[in-house]
């Protein structure tokens, strides 16, 4: 066995976190949450700093914009159906339920295990994929 077992319970569990954080991230980084497209960004600060404060304000855009660099990254891995339900799971502007999600993605409001069953296989991919795997668990 080349890689010990995963722990996929703990691995979707740690995905979640990470996603759950998408929405927040990318409108403290000032991304459009109604497309993936990188917007330009400039590392020019829009005013003059003279407030520590206004320093934070821009650390935490900066990290929040790393973050958001890393989850798309990821994102070009997994495969395509899979990426669409963690979209409208986790990244579109609208929060969706899983019937919306089986009828959009799958067209059919039939679809909810199907929903389940992709998330399930796109959070373990999305996991390997995130920064080189970071947030894999094994089985010890």
């Amino acid at each position: 066995m080349l890689l010990p077992e995963l722990d996929k319970q703990k691995c979707r569990d740690n995905a979640r976190e990470v996603l759950k954080q998408y929405r927040r991230k990318a409108r403290i980084a000032g991304r459009p949450l109604t497309t993936l497209k990188s917007p330009t960004a400039s590392d020019m600060p829009k005013a003059v700093s003279v407030d520590n404060s206004m320093e934070q304000k821009y650390i935490d855009a900066i990290s929040a914009n790393q973050d958001i660099n890393y989850m798309l990254r990821a994102f070009q891995s997994i495969r395509q159906i899979n990426f669409q339900v963690l979209y409208y799971t986790y990244l579109d502007k609208e929060v969706h339920t899983d019937l919306e999600i089986s009828s959009i993605v799958f067209h059919s409001l039939n679809a909810i295990k199907t929903v389940e069953r992709r998330r399930s296989e796109a959070l373990i991919e999305f996991c390997e994929a995130y920064r080189h795997g970071e947030l894999l668990v094994y089985k010890k």
